[in-house]
């Protein structure tokens, strides 16, 4: 099975700085390298940030940190990200925001996706900007809500 290296999952332009600190992010993919770059590229972005190596992990690790964003592969051993996102949802309700990153680009893949409650499916590689972007303005909307 190919796994992707960092370079192949999250290019990074004009990586800047993100007064966003308090806001929580867990990262989970089982590629070790995937999982450890993005989550060390959120971190210095400012973001508070945990990562898990697999599904049963990120479960356990969001039902503790009660994330704002959760950004998951979906192909992994054991729990895949469709069903960790389930597990998430049911846990967190509509409270987390969950982004689907992958490197499967199939209409399949983005349905399933849909119905069990991601909010965005992204595929790799993608660009960090867009990423935090995308972030920033969950952020900025809940922020908007309170």
């Amino acid at each position: 099975m190919f796994k992707p290296s960092i370079t192949d999952v999250v290019t990074q332009h004009g990586h800047t700085a993100m007064p966003l600190g308090t806001t929580r992010i867990l990262v989970v993919d089982d590629n070790e390298d995937t999982m450890t770059s993005l989550g060390m590229l959120l971190s210095e972005g400012g973001f508070d940030v945990r990562t898990a190596c697999n599904g049963f992990a990120a479960v356990d690790i969001a039902e503790s940190f009660s994330p704002r964003v959760v950004i998951s592969d979906i192909c992994m051993p054991d729990m895949n990200g469709f069903e960790v996102a389930r597990r998430v949802r049911l846990s967190l309700g509509s409270s987390v925001y969950l982004i689907a990153l992958t490197a499967n680009s199939q209409a399949q893949f983005r349905e399933r996706a849909q119905i069990v409650g991601f909010n965005k499916f992204m595929v790799k590689p993608v660009e960090f900007d867009e990423l935090r972007e995308l972030i920033e303005s969950v952020v900025t909307s809940q922020e908007d809500e309170l």
